[in-house]
């Protein structure tokens, strides 16, 4: 697998899917995606404010968590919360 920054996040992006949400989706910040030593920050933020945050950190933390036992790649999710 070549890793640059869009195949990290497609790669992102696929495992983020494959997780259900309570009532939202998680959007990848392509464009502030970077690469540091060994690990890929990926900023990401939620499709709309939440009544509870915890659940959107638990979300994070599983694909996390999988693309890390899957792919054995470091990445960040770094999350951000929605301009509303």
């Amino acid at each position: 697998m070549t890793l640059d920054r869009e195949s990290v996040t497609n790669l992102v992006r696929e495992h983020l899917g494959r997780h259900s949400a309570e009532g939202f989706s998680v959007e990848v910040l392509e464009h502030l995606v970077r690469h540091d030593n060994d690990w890929w920050h990926v900023p990401v933020r939620p499709s709309r404010r939440l009544p509870r945050i915890s659940p959107y950190y638990e979300l994070l933390a599983e694909v996390e968590e999988e693309i890390d036992e899957q792919q054995g790649l470091n990445v960040l999710l770094v999350p951000t919360l929605p301009d509303e």
